[in-house]
């Protein structure tokens, strides 16, 4: 896959195919087993790492509006993501990019948002394999009007040197109301 274009899942095997991993979601009525593999989680050694793994381990089952998907297998949590609908406020050429005038769209639009993402640190696994099942996911509910897969980087650094070098994510707009990072996004385009 090249590094600086958008994310195509069918360029990339779907983790499904691979027998060492299950994907399941993670809720109140998931198995203890489940519970002790989450518990024993080790993320990278970074604080979006460290904060997404806290999240997970207190506030992921008890979340109403995120549904978090964990990526297993005999061993361990290999690792998980968090998503929910929300929105994403792009630039004009953004919205143009996506095939609507400026004349007969908005710069809100409706996104399928990647809250929480990350791998366990001993994992032999691409940490693409989590944003490919996002974008599956994503494609899922795109029926429902969801135009893009959308994220908020946990800094800077992360966002341009990860999500948009890495894996070609584009900049929103600059949100107006505060000093944060634009929202990252991608197409969720089937063509």
């Amino acid at each position: 896959m090249k590094p600086s274009g958008d994310l195509q899942l069918e360029q990339t095997p779907a983790v499904e195919a691979d027998p060492r991993y299950t994907w399941v979601e993670w809720d109140e009525s998931s198995p203890p087993k489940l519970a002790e593999l989450v518990s024993k989680f080790k993320p990278l050694d970074k604080d979006a790492g460290h904060a997404a793994a806290c999240w997970l381990k207190t506030e992921a089952q008890s979340d109403l509006f995120t549904v978090t998907h964990l990526l297993t297998s005999e061993a361990r949590l290999e690792g998980f993501i968090t998503c929910r609908v929300s929105e994403a406020t792009l630039t004009w050429s953004g919205v143009e990019s996506l095939g609507v005038s400026r004349e007969e769209s908005r710069k809100t639009v409706p996104a399928y948002l990647l809250c929480w993402c990350a791998k366990h640190r001993e994992t032999s696994m691409d940490g693409e394999e989590l944003i490919l099942n996002a974008i599956r996911l994503g494609k899922e509910v795109r029926r429902y009007g969801c135009a893009v897969l959308a994220l908020d980087p946990h800094d800077d650094v992360t966002a341009e040197k990860v999500w948009q070098r890495k894996y070609g994510f584009r900049l929103g707009a600059k949100p107006t109301d505060s000093d944060r990072h634009p929202r990252l996004w991608t197409p969720l385009s089937t063509d």
